[in-house]
């Protein structure tokens, strides 16, 4: 439509007011928008680590618990683990400091801050510490036999029905 005295297009009022506008709450929301999207990724990321430390907990006491292993060994394997999953500082305990035929069980105890393991900048993420400790019985506590019991009065004690 024209305007009658000027012969130029009639313009909206509305919308010459309304040009920064739009500048302005695209700021607002694209900021709040990428919060938002790296809120879920750092989220995610707490997840992820705090399950890969206890599958490296739980794998690297396994490779402990078998006859002929050594400190060194569960600690390599934890190593290995923890870089394939991206965990950079990690502290690795193992209990006891020497694993022998007389040991009853291994315990593996991983330690981390998420802050520097984090994908963000740490000054954002508080010193969250994550640890996992898992306990497994060695592999010679299996064949381990009473002294006090004999094979004659395991059987007749048993109370479960027999097969027939």
């Amino acid at each position: 439509m024209l305007n009658q005295r000027t012969s130029r297009p009639i313009r909206n009022r509305k919308g010459r007011d309304r040009a920064g506008a739009y500048t302005v709450e695209f700021a607002v929301c694209v900021s709040v928008f990428f919060s938002t999207i790296f809120g879920c990724f750092e989220l995610a990321r707490y997840g992820y680590i705090r399950q890969s430390i206890d599958q490296t907990a739980y794998d690297a006491c396994r490779e402990g618990i078998v006859s002929g292993a050594t400190v060194a060994d569960i600690t390599d394997r934890a190593n290995v683990l923890l870089s394939a999953y991206g965990v950079n500082v990690a502290d690795i305990q193992v209990t006891p400091a020497t694993i022998n035929e007389e040991t009853m069980e291994v315990s593996v105890t991983i330690t981390c801050n998420f802050s520097d393991n984090s994908w963000a900048l740490p000054d954002f993420i508080t010193n969250d510490v994550m640890t996992s400790t898992i306990t497994l019985d060695h592999e010679n506590r299996a064949f381990l036999k009473n002294e006090k019991a004999t094979a004659d009065s395991d059987l007749t004690n048993n109370d479960e029905p027999q097969d027939v």
